[in-house]
């Protein structure tokens, strides 16, 4: 599968973006600068795209397109986990717990960085509205909004049909001790049909040799 690569242009602002969002705020600034030297691997699976994360000693993330080492942690997530984790706040890191996201590598300092990421509070239209104007941002949010509605609905949807499995489907599912009773019979036929093959291994031993001894 080829992958893509992250405009350089869009990368230097991303990084710049979020810096920026990091040096307003004390906490984060110095949360991240303990996981310096850490490199954090984020690879989107659709579209597929690999980018490289990498706390300084000043807090700040030096964003990469290639990396030729091992990095200490794979986040592993589609677009769409990657525009829920980016919702400010604990609906954000649900996707780290629903599935959207996995990580491979160091799980606690993966989660760690994440988590300093998700409680940045970055104006990403606001800062789009100043390089394209108020209009075309602000009809790029609407969509984005519609979007992230939608892939809300989508998932209570498949909630309610989960629920629905477990509520009837599951009634059709045949019960343990059916099962086991099951089982018990299977297990004593097995012992009647080897009885009597044992019988019939005796019977014929019996008959040869009681025609070797009329001959």
């Amino acid at each position: 599968m080829i992958e893509a690569k992250f405009p350089l242009p869009l990368l230097l602002a991303a990084e710049r973006i979020v810096n920026q969002a990091i040096g307003e705020d004390v906490s984060a600034r110095d949360r991240m600068a303990t996981l310096s030297g850490l490199v954090f691997e984020i690879h989107l699976t659709s579209p597929t795209l690999r980018l490289y994360l990498t706390p300084t000693s000043l807090g700040t993330i030096l964003i990469r397109r290639d990396f030729d080492a091992m990095p200490d942690a794979q986040i592993t997530t589609s677009a769409i986990g990657l525009a829920r984790l980016a919702t400010t706040g604990s609906e954000g890191m649900d996707a780290l717990f629903s599935g959207d996201i996995r990580i491979d590598g160091n799980p606690r300092a993966a989660e760690s960085f994440l988590r300093v990421l998700n409680e940045l509070d970055i104006d990403f239209f606001g800062i789009l509205a100043e390089r394209i104007g108020v209009g075309p941002a602000g009809l790029l949010e609407r969509r984005a909004m519609r979007f992230r509605e939608n892939f809300t609905d989508w998932r209570r949807t498949r909630q309610i049909e989960q629920a629905d499995f477990l509520v009837y489907e599951r009634q059709l599912l045949v019960p343990a001790d059916a099962v086991q009773s099951w089982m018990d019979e299977v297990d004593g036929a097995r012992d009647h049909v080897d009885r009597l093959e044992a019988r019939i291994r005796c019977l014929t031993q019996r008959m040869t040799e009681s025609a070797e001894n009329r001959t």
